[in-house]
């Protein structure tokens, strides 16, 4: 998302174009530094970006630790899911490990997960 990921830092502005808001069905775990989302039982806040240049997706699954030769033993998987609004298919990664025990990010959203504990830390 912007302002909480690294898109600037990895050289992808330009290959991507910032289409808006999105959800989708799912729930994310708090990772410590990252989110991971694992898919259905509710509504995760994300952003949509259009790839202009498909170049990019290389990048963003070494990023995000997808390997397209050993999914397996991927951190994420990149799948192409139905996003919920705007109602089309997306690239999408998903948390590839057990989830047991990671605290749920009960906002569905990453961005305001980050500021309430940025707001707790301040109390």
């Amino acid at each position: 998302m912007a302002g909480v990921g690294g898109l600037d830092r990895l050289g992808c502005s330009g290959s991507l174009a910032y289409v808006g808001p999105c959800q989708i069905s799912g729930r994310l775990v708090d990772l410590g530094p990252y989110p991971g989302l694992i898919l259905g039982g509710g509504i995760v806040e994300a952003e949509l970006y259009e790839v202009i240049d498909d170049s990019v997706l290389g990048r963003l699954d070494r990023y995000e630790g997808h390997d397209p030769r050993d999914p397996s033993r991927s951190l994420f998987v990149r799948r192409k899911l139905r996003l919920l609004k705007p109602p089309r298919d997306a690239w999408v990664f998903v948390y590839n490990r057990n989830s047991a025990g990671k605290p749920i990010v009960e906002a569905g959203s990453w961005k305001r997960h980050l500021e309430a504990m940025a707001r707790n830390r301040r109390l």
